[in-house]
């Protein structure tokens, strides 16, 4: 549904029969292949208001310019899916909301039949999972809010071509325990320096902090307690612990050292919770 065929100058196709002048003013063509018109000419072109109707049962009723849909206007698609708002040679610019037979909406900007700029699409009928943010190409892209569930488990921060990439901020929600990452993304995995916390549901309060494309800074507060969680600080590849991090236990230790695929690796401190401390190379 993202693009929408049309010819390049509607006029131009034959007309098999019509019911008024072609020259200005109303009129209701049929087309030799099926293809109806009905509304508005200016010099023998469809100019002004009038109602497009394909063969295949998609409706375009608007705005016409000099043979183009142009302006303002709405199409409606056999299996039931809508779009109204801004047209452009047919195709979708500007503003505008459509909404597909599956339940899903986008509401936001428009360029040549594709998402680009500011917009909100929910991804259900219930509107549970919502992204809401910028986008390019149709694809999120900059800044961007993602829900995705009742539970609230969301990402905010930075997207390329549709996923996570660069500066942003995942929280997982499940019966029992939580988590949050914070920090670098690359395509939808974890990937350079970050923090990422294991907390419990009936923790205290605390708030992490990210700077949005406006370069204001937004905080958000979950819940952790001290000493309660477990902790690690450090460098991720392709989503999982790898290079030099330190993990912070919930019983108070500590471990200061490398990574590999999320196994310690290498020279390494481990700092107990009695302040004992324990220098040595782990090997696999």
């Amino acid at each position: 549904m993202d693009e929408i065929k049309i010819e390049h100058s509607l006029s131009e196709l034959i007309i098999s029969s019509n019911d008024g002048e072609l020259s200005d003013g109303q009129c209701s063509i049929t087309m030799d292949n099926g293809c109806s018109y009905d509304g508005n000419f200016l010099n023998g072109l469809f100019h002004g208001k009038g109602t497009f109707v394909w063969v295949d049962g998609t409706v375009y009723e608007g705005d016409f310019e000099c043979g183009q849909m142009e302006g303002k206007g709405s199409y409606r698609w056999a299996d039931g899916s809508t779009y109204q708002g801004g047209i452009k040679q047919g195709k979708r610019h500007g503003f505008g909301i459509f909404h597909n037979s599956l339940g899903q909406t986008y509401d936001g900007e428009w360029i040549n039949g594709l998402k680009e700029g500011n917009g909100k699409q929910s991804y259900d009928s219930k509107g549970i999972k919502v992204y809401e943010g910028q986008w390019k190409n149709g694809n999120r892209h900059g800044y961007g809010i993602m829900k995705y569930n009742q539970v609230d488990d969301k990402y905010e921060g930075y997207w390329q071509n549709d996923y996570k990439h660069g500066r942003g901020v995942m929280i997982w929600h499940s019966n029992e325990s939580n988590e949050i990452y914070t920090g670098d993304w690359y395509n939808d995995l974890q990937h350079g320096l970050g923090e990422h916390i294991w907390y419990n549901n009936n923790n205290n309060i605390f708030s992490k902090q990210l700077s949005n494309h406006r370069n204001s800074t937004k905080t958000i507060t979950i819940n952790t307690k001290k000493q309660m969680n477990n902790i690690y600080r450090g460098q991720f590849i392709q989503g999982q612990r790898h290079g030099y991090g330190v993990f912070y236990y919930s019983d108070g230790s500590q471990y200061h050292g490398y990574f590999n695929h999320n196994i310690k690796q290498g020279l390494g401190l481990h700092l107990l919770s009695n302040n004992q401390i324990i220098v040595g190379n782990y090997i696999n």
